[in-house]
């Protein structure tokens, strides 16, 4: 099901003015990037970075040797500097760039015992996604950068090695209540035909089955193209760390052509960011018009961390919640203020339920 408002396209170069970099009205807000690349010796390797209000998170994939090195850090806030169109967080910093060739990011982070230190450049224009609607729970804006040239430096330990290869990065920032879903998928699919692709799902908290907000679309020579599209998991998954189970592994076929299929394939099961966060590398088969296409992919799966713990009470405090949210946007402006009087202690409460749990996941 695709939001009425969401009318993805093709954009001219973003000039990244502070307020398209940072947000600081938004409630949620992160920066997210990863990266399929190779050695000079034919070694792969994948990786992603994402920065959050106060958290750092960092994964390596060294696929050879079917290790993933998965970290995080909790430090101060992301800090914006408009002369240099630098965010920092703690040590770690995300430049932007203006060349002759267009724009380049260039990352580096360190947590523990590894760090990633790349540049980006950008290939072609951004996608902008727009505004995605996710139904009662608020509302979220994204635009991607899904065609990237990438090179830089990984350390896993005290081994660095040099790699090139693909990028892609993403930017998303809304105001939507984390508790009020089960759970969100994504992927990020380039494809050895040129072909980029994307898949962004909410499930709804009462019925973890149905999407609240589901999108698919294709990239190719400039053209974005929306695709109606059914999707099954291939297996679940049990974490030994954590104990959480996760759905991975993704079936995509197209509901309007019967030659656009996919099969996103983790290349390892093991790939938890931390627990109720699965973020791993995988590898993509499928066809396009009849077309064999191959390909690589980074898939994202985010669980609502209250769904092992909530109680009765904190369940119907949500729907009283959310059914008052939707009543105070439906209402005539004086009513609305009254019904924003008497929600203010219930969301305080719905709040103060739920806070510990996500600070902990943040």
């Amino acid at each position: 099901m695709l939001h009425k408002s969401f009318e993805p396209r093709i954009v001219a170069n973003i000039d990244y003015p502070q307020h398209e970099w940072i947000h600081p009205s938004a409630e949620h807000e992160w920066w997210y990037a990863n990266g399929h690349v190779s050695s000079p010796s034919g070694e792969k390797f994948s990786f992603m970075v994402t920065f959050l209000s106060q958290q750092i998170y960092l994964m390596i994939m060294d696929e050879r040797n079917n290790a993933c090195f998965a970290r995080s850090l909790r430090t101060d806030s992301v800090r914006f500097s408009a002369p240099r169109n630098e965010l920092s967080f703690g040590d770690s910093k995300w430049t932007i760039e203006r060349t002759a060739d267009g724009f380049v990011h260039r990352l580096e982070a360190e947590c523990e015992d590894i760090s990633i230190k790349v540049s980006w450049q950008q290939v072609t224009p951004p996608v902008n996604f727009g505004q995605l609607g996710l139904g009662l729970l608020g509302r979220v804006n994204y635009y991607a950068l899904t065609d990237l040239a990438c090179q830089g430096v990984l350390r896993i330990g005290n081994a660095e090695v040099e790699v090139v290869g693909t990028g892609w990065i993403d930017r998303m920032w809304g105001d939507w209540e984390s508790a009020g879903f089960s759970h969100w998928e994504w992927l990020s699919i380039k494809l050895n035909d040129g072909t980029d692709a994307v898949y962004f799902a909410v499930f709804h908290p009462l019925s973890p089955q149905s999407a609240t907000s589901a999108t698919f679309v294709l990239i190719q020579s400039g053209k974005v193209l929306r695709k109606r599209v059914i999707v099954s998991h291939l297996k679940t998954w049990r974490s030994d760390q954590s104990g959480v189970k996760y759905m991975i592994g993704w079936k995509i076929v197209s509901k309007e052509d019967r030659d656009l299929n996919f099969l996103v394939v983790p290349k390892t099961d093991a790939q938890e960011l931390r627990a109720y966060i699965w973020e791993g590398t995988c590898s993509v088969k499928g066809t396009i018009g009849g077309r064999p296409v191959e390909g690589e992919a980074y898939g994202g799966v985010l669980y609502n961390m209250t769904q092992d713990s909530v109680s009765l009470r904190e369940c119907l405090l949500l729907i009283y919640y959310i059914l008052g949210r939707f009543l105070a946007r439906s209402a005539s402006r004086h009513a609305a203020l009254v019904l924003d009087k008497i929600m203010t202690r219930v969301i305080w409460r719905v709040k103060k339920c739920f806070s510990d749990l996500y600070t902990n996941m943040a």
